[in-house]
């Protein structure tokens, strides 16, 4: 590959390419002894046989476009006219004008007029640090004192970028020696300070002056994907469980339903749409027991009803038993898989997960080059009809009527075990309310148009740069918690206008941190269960430390 000596780009395959770059972006003359595409010169060919004159050998053919002094004048009796290949050549080289082809002609007087009316600015640096210094540099925070005034809005490039003036039978400066920057002319900002890592410690230090305005526009701007990857995901997915539920219902002997949980259905995903939760219950008619059950657990039993798919699922007293249940859903999920009728088996396989995790994951690999595969968790549940007696009765103000009562329609239960000591330790399930809080923060900004979506995006944003950084120190903190945190914070502040996001940012990272740091959070529909109970101290100290850190880089 050719370099340009002037701007030092190296993608010349040859030099007939590098003539063409030299002559329009640098106005330099075709001076080279490489004719151009569209010159026209004789060639030199090693015997002066080949210059014949009209009448010999080919009727003058191929010698009518020579000049005069090359074509070889008629002999006279008695004079000697004979003459070699070597005094030709020279006389061409001395004496024969260039013969030019109209594009070429063109394309010269193009170059010229450019020349003579735009300066070349001389290059200062590599080509790769000049585009990322057109970012940086036009930040207000970025730019020197004086810089970007007055300089015909070329506010993005450092001084010795910018146009000197030219002067007629002046050479202009150059800022490159021996092929090297020169380091006097390039502003003083390193290559890393450019480039900010995905970390938060390191974003923020990457700035030189803390800027959290630009903060949240990078965030926001990160958490966009595009429409026709998302498509493309979704599509698959849907395909994958509209195969999947062809298959259950001619393989499983209990009859059962799905509801579409996560980030994604409530519009809060932050990443790429790569995780999709999806929790199957029985069509059965269930019934909870709170009685003398921990905040946020209780116990099901089931009602009278004409199915009996679940009686070998219960024990004595007629409780549904987790581990019983979770175990026949697991069976079914694996047998579904592994069915030579389930068209997506040749792309799904089971991930490995924690002893305990109620989710029986599978990796679905969409085979789209560049595309990672997707992570689908199925997690069995158990829908019951109306509220718990044990949680609340919400009322937002920030939602309307009608989606606060369909989000207490009904709640479900899932087969998370209680992990302190209890007498009915093995007949106690989780209570999940998935679908309430899919309909609070689905619906969050409809009632204001307000910006409280945002927040909670942003805030989520927070923490998985957090575990970016330390991904070994971050185990049990996750978005739920985040998501409880953001409901009880809609409640305690009354405007959301779009303009006050940044102002609402700045006090929800300072409330988290408090409630982290005092090891509570709530749950938003059982005041009493305190969602951090599980969450190690080592782990919320860790979490707490940097959200503090964050609010001091930051000036909150």
């Amino acid at each position: 590959m050719l370099k340009c000596k002037i701007c030092h780009k190296e993608d010349f395959k040859n030099e007939h390419g590098l003539h063409i770059h030299e002559s329009k972006v640098h106005g330099k003359g075709r001076e080279s002894s490489t004719p151009l595409k569209g010159d026209v010169r004789p060639k030199q060919f090693p015997s002066a046989t080949r210059y014949r004159s009209k009448g010999e050998g080919q009727n003058g053919g191929g010698s009518s476009d020579l000049p005069a002094s090359h074509k070889k004048p008629q002999s006279t009796p008695g004079k000697k006219t004979s003459a070699t290949a070597k005094d030709v050549n020279e006389n061409y080289k001395t004496s024969s004008p260039r013969i030019k082809s109209s594009s070429s002609t063109t394309r010269e007087t193009k170059t010229e007029h450019r020349t003579a009316n735009h300066h070349v600015r001389p290059p200062t640096a590599d080509m790769k640090d000049k585009v990322i210094a057109r970012h940086v540099h036009s930040a207000p925070d970025q730019r020197r004192k004086g810089d970007g005034q007055n300089d015909g809005g070329r506010r993005d490039l450092p001084p010795s970028d910018k146009n000197p003036q030219s002067t007629p039978g002046k050479k202009k400066p150059s800022t490159m020696k021996d092929g090297k920057e020169n380091d006097k002319t390039f502003p003083s900002t390193s290559y890393s300070a450019l480039n900010p890592p995905k970390s938060q410690e390191g974003l923020a230090r990457s700035f030189t002056a803390l800027d959290f305005r630009k903060y949240i526009a990078m965030q926001e701007a990160s958490i966009k994907r595009s429409k026709h990857e998302t498509q493309i995901r979704v599509e698959r997915v849907n395909k994958f469980l509209e195969n999947l539920q062809y298959i259950m219902e001619r393989t499983s002997d209990i009859p059962l339903d799905v509801l579409k949980s996560g980030s994604y259905y409530d519009r809060t995903k932050i990443d790429y749409d790569d995780e999709f939760d999806f929790m199957f219950y029985p069509k059965a008619n269930m019934e909870a027991d709170f009685t003398h059950c921990p905040p946020g657990f209780c116990k099901i039993k089931k009602s009278r009803t004409t199915n009996k798919s679940l009686d070998s699922l219960c024990n004595e007293n007629g409780y549904l038993v987790p581990n019983r249940f979770k175990e026949k859903m697991f069976n079914i999920f694996e047998d579904c898989i592994k069915s030579g009728n389930f068209r997506e088996g040749r792309r799904t396989k089971r991930k490995p997960r924690l002893v305990g995790s109620p989710a029986f994951t599978v990796l679905y690999d969409l085979q789209v080059r560049g595309v990672n595969p997707i992570d689908i968790d199925l997690v069995p549940a158990i829908r019951v009809e109306g509220w718990p007696p044990t949680a609340r009765e919400i009322r937002p103000q920030w939602l309307r009527e009608s989606n606060a009562k369909h989000a207490m329609k009904c709640f479900h239960v899932v087969t998370k075990t209680f992990p302190d000591e209890h007498p009915d330790g093995d007949l106690l399930w989780r209570v999940s309310f998935s679908h309430a809080e899919k309909e609070l923060i689905l619906h969050a900004n409809q009632y204001d148009k307000g910006c409280r979506k945002g927040v909670f995006k942003l805030l989520k944003k927070v923490k998985e740069n957090i575990k970016y950084g330390s991904p070994s120190e971050i185990d049990k903190f996750c978005s739920y918690h985040l998501k409880m945190f953001m409901l009880k914070f809609y409640d305690n502040h009354d405007s959301f206008d779009k303009d006050q996001k940044e102002t609402l940012f700045k006090q929800s990272i300072k409330e988290l941190t408090k409630c982290v740091r005092n090891g509570k959070i709530e749950n938003y529909f059982i005041p009493k269960d305190n969602i951090l109970h599980f969450v190690s101290k080592k782990e919320k100290n860790f979490v707490a430390e940097k959200l503090q850190t964050f609010q001091e880089e930051y000036n909150l």
